[in-house]
């Protein structure tokens, strides 16, 4: 039997699409960052060997943001579309101004900071930050509109399986940076969990979605 979506839901093909392109910039990210930074320590790097790589470093920093940004605005057009979308659209909306902010600082590391290698850069440690807390806004942004979509049963049951698995992503991340955040130990040698498993995961939800408004009735 064809499941009847309420009216909200057939309006949420575009943000699926946003979630599903979202693997983009992902995998152009991954492949540019393995031969841009992985070729040296990055910590280790030296101001002129991050100027000599300026423009694929600032593309690197572009598609690091870019996976949230898009999921950012699917999240926040899913939770408006079905309505109470207000909490949503100020964690995506502060999410991509830290990415953006992100972005930015990455530009001094490139062009305005004098460390003579990245683990003494302030910059650097800028970077990180906003980047930790532009990312964890949207990963909240990403379980409100989970729980939203549960509540709404559409698609519940991958909602709340993507929605629990951001929120235990984002715990133990909190949990593995907390002791940089406090001054215990350098941000740069913090070693978290890849966030980009989260666009993965996004684009699953982004799938079902898209599944469920082509489906008739």
């Amino acid at each position: 039997m064809t499941q009847i979506l309420p009216r909200p839901a057939t309006s949420l093909a575009r943000p699926a699409h946003l979630l599903l392109l979202a693997l983009i910039p992902l995998v152009a990210f991954m492949a540019l960052a393995h031969v841009t930074v992985v070729g040296d320590a990055a910590a280790e790097m030296t101001a002129a060997q991050v100027d000599e790589r300026a423009l694929p470093w600032m593309a690197v920093a572009v598609l690091w943001m870019l996976p949230a940004a898009f999921a950012a605005v699917a999240f926040t057009t899913i939770a408006t579309r079905l309505g109470r979308g207000g909490p949503v659209k100020l964690l995506a909306g502060l999410g991509i101004a830290l990415l953006v902010a992100y972005v930015a600082a990455q530009a001094g590391v490139v062009w305005i900071d004098d460390a003579a290698i990245l683990a003494e850069s302030s910059w650097l440690a800028l970077a990180i930050l906003l980047s930790l807390l532009g990312w964890w806004a949207v990963d909240l942004a990403a379980v409100l509109t989970c729980l939203r979509l549960y509540k709404s049963k559409v698609a519940p049951r991958t909602a709340l399986v993507i929605g629990v698995l951001t929120a235990l992503f984002l715990v133990l991340e909190v949990a593995v940076y907390l002791p940089a955040l406090i001054g215990a130990q350098e941000l740069h040698a913090t070693v978290g969990l890849p966030p980009m498993a989260l666009p993965v995961l996004w684009a699953i939800l982004g799938g079902v979605l898209w599944r469920k408004t082509q489906a008739p009735g």
